[in-house]
């Protein structure tokens, strides 16, 4: 039995649809490649939603967004512990410099007290 999020993506452009975002369990960087699950998401007003479960460990949540100057918050409620990048905190903020097209940012976090 996992534990249950919601997930919340709150666009820069409320004319933007949701970003594409995946998720999966993350037992470090040698281990075999993991089961990604992509996150669908529900308009709700100008930002969107998802309901996950997740098992305890670590999990990846990736996040990727095109277009020059396109923007996105992602942040879960209840927010678990991030593990990487250290020091980061929720909500989650990608962007898409003026100078790039597109852009792939990944969160690593911990679920259920896992480490």
């Amino acid at each position: 039995m996992g534990i249950k999020y919601k997930l919340t993506a709150k666009p820069k452009n409320s004319q933007s649809g949701p970003p594409f975002v995946q998720h999966f369990p993350w037992l470090g960087p040698s281990a075999p490649t993991p089961h990604v699950e992509t996150i669908v998401w529900q308009k709700d007003g100008a930002k969107f939603v998802a309901n996950i479960e997740l098992e305890p460990g670590n999990h990846g949540l990736m996040c990727w967004l095109k277009l020059s100057g396109n923007k996105v918050e992602i942040d879960f409620d209840p927010r678990p512990p991030v593990i990487q990048p250290f020091g980061a905190d929720w909500p989650f903020k990608v962007e898409v410099s003026d100078t790039e097209t597109q852009i792939v940012r990944t969160r690593y976090f911990s679920v259920g007290g896992q480490s």
